[in-house]
This record gives C-alpha cells, sequence and structure tokens, in this order.
C-alpha cells in the first residue's frame, strides 16, 4: 500500500485538520497532545492516522514540521494492543531529532540521535524472525541506519490485528499555535 488514503482516524474526536493533498497528508495538532508512558505520564491522546495490517512486514515515511517547542514530534507509528512503537523526528535541546520510543511492557523506552535538518525519512520493519521490530533511518540514497532493535514486539501470542499509520503530538502548552507536521511517501508492505 502506497496511499495515504487508506490511513483513517484512530480517533476522530481528536484529529481536528487534516489536509490530503495527493499524495502529502499534513496534521495540524493542539498542545498537550502526546502518545507515552512512564510511572507518571499516560498519554495515548496524539492524533493518528492508521490502518490495520495482518501481515505487517515494514512501513515507512517521510516527515518534517516546524518543530519549536520541547516534545514537538511526528513520524510513524506501529500499534499491537497495549504495545507500541513510534519512530520519527521529536524537537529537544533546542533542536530536532530522530526519535523512537518502544512500550512493550507498560513504560516507554526512549532513545533520540541529532540530525541536521527538518525532514527525515523513517523505517519499522519486522525482523528476520519475526517477532521483533527494527527502526531504521532510510538516507537519501536508499540505504537504511538502524537505529533500534525492539524485540518480542510480535511474542506470537498476539489476538489483536496490528495497526500502523502516522502521527504528530505537541506535548507542551507553550501557546495555542498548532504543530504543522507533513508526511510524504508513505510505503507500508504486507507478507502473504
Amino acid at each position: 500500500m502506497t496511499s495515504f488514503s487508506e490511513l483513517f482516524p484512530s480517533d476522530p474526536k481528536i484529529i481536528k485538520d487534516i489536509t490530503r493533498e495527493g499524495e502529502i497528508v499534513t496534521l495540524r495538532v493542539q498542545p498537550n497532545t502526546d502518545l507515552y508512558h512512564s510511572p507518571t505520564i499516560s498519554a495515548t491522546n496524539a492524533p493518528e492516522l492508521t490502518t490495520h495490517v495482518e501481515h505487517f512486514q515494514r512501513a515507512s515515511v517521510t516527515v518534517s514540521g516546524n518543530w519549536t517547542l520541547l516534545y514537538d514530534q511526528g513520524g510513524i507509528v506501529l500499534w499491537l494492543g497495549k504495545r507500541w512503537i513510534k519512530a520519527g523526528v521529536e524537537f529537544v535541546n533546542g533542536h530536532a531529532n530522530i526519535s523512537s520510543v518502544a512500550t512493550v511492557d507498560g513504560h516507554s523506552d526512549w532513545a533520540l540521535m541529532p540530525f541536521e535538518g527538518q525532514r527525515v525519512r523513517i523505517e519499522l520493519a519486522r525482523d528476520e524472525e519475526g517477532s521483533g521490530v527494527w527502526v531504521g533511518l532510510i538516507k537519501e540514497d536508499g540505504s537504511n541506519i538502524a537505529l533500534r532493535h525492539v524485540t518480542g514486539f510480535f511474542d506470537g501470542k498476539d489476538t489483536e490485528v496490528p495497526s500502523v499509520g502516522v502521527y504528530a503530538a505537541r506535548p507542551k502548552d507553550g501557546d495555542d499555535t498548532p504543530l504543522t507536521v507533513k508526511f510524504e511517501q508513505w510505503e507500508l508492505h504486507q507478507s502473504s
């Protein structure tokens, strides 16, 4: 699947502003939205466009935004029941970073990698054993840099159907200005 038309709001009450122009989707999200779990934070109100995919293999997207407030973010997300992985761009320490968060056992494990620019192509791909997920950065030449390996994401006991798509969030309440995140080049591959 290579069309954003196959992605739908996971919660239509949360997504207020979506623009679809051909194969480009723009989300404008309000402050106080996030997707994160810690002992003190439990937030799952980030606007998402997702689709169910029974035989997930890999998905990728190019993401860019007007990152200005701490923790402004957008990227790709994969759900399986209460487990999820998100990866993309997150604004921390005054600049955009490549970010990935894995939540497998109820709490989020967060990783950052600085990069130059405002735009990145990110991929989530099922590993060769089929139980883990690789998070990767796709460079302009098409090569892939492995950023993280989430083991045991697909544990074989799953009764839920995975869903995958794009998300954006503005966790901080700095002003009423929405965060604008643009998604391009969506690709989703399933096994047969």
